[in-house]
């Protein structure tokens, strides 16, 4: 028998946040080590956080294609679409993060974390009915 398709959605949603929570470890790590290694580079803070940033692209693709999603789906593809999901969602929340704090008037902190839960749900919508979706010529 197999599962309701909302319960393989919970379970995958689950599996997505993991993979948010260990990429943002990730990133953090190689940022901080960067940092260390960058010391006598004037531009470090930056090249650290690019550098960062493309690791936690590189892990969540890798992650989310295999665990979250289990896409078998062509790689070109999906690798296209999600970094330009990832660019279009930070693109996005730091318009709707400055629309709240200063059109809003609402705090940062809580003007974050509601843009931050907001971008976590249309991510992962995004990522598996676009992203990782099965195509007709290549279905999972």
């Amino acid at each position: 028998m197999s599962r309701r398709p909302s319960a393989r959605a919970g379970g995958a949603f689950a599996r997505f946040l993991v993979v948010g929570v260990s990429n943002t470890a990730v990133s953090f790590v190689v940022y901080v080590a960067l940092l260390r290694l960058l010391r006598p580079v004037d531009a470090r803070v930056p090249l650290a956080q690019l550098a960062s940033y493309g690791a936690g692209i590189a892990w969540s693709y890798g992650w989310n294609r295999r665990w979250t999603f289990a896409s078998r789906g062509p790689h070109r593809r999906e690798a296209t679409r999600f970094v330009t999901s990832q660019l279009l969602a930070m693109i996005g929340s730091a318009a709707l993060l400055t629309a709240l704090v200063e059109g809003a008037g609402i705090g940062p902190r809580l003007g974050w974390c509601l843009v931050m839960g907001l971008v976590t749900v249309v991510n992962f919508l995004v990522l598996r009915l676009w992203v990782f979706a099965p195509s007709l010529d290549h279905p999972t």
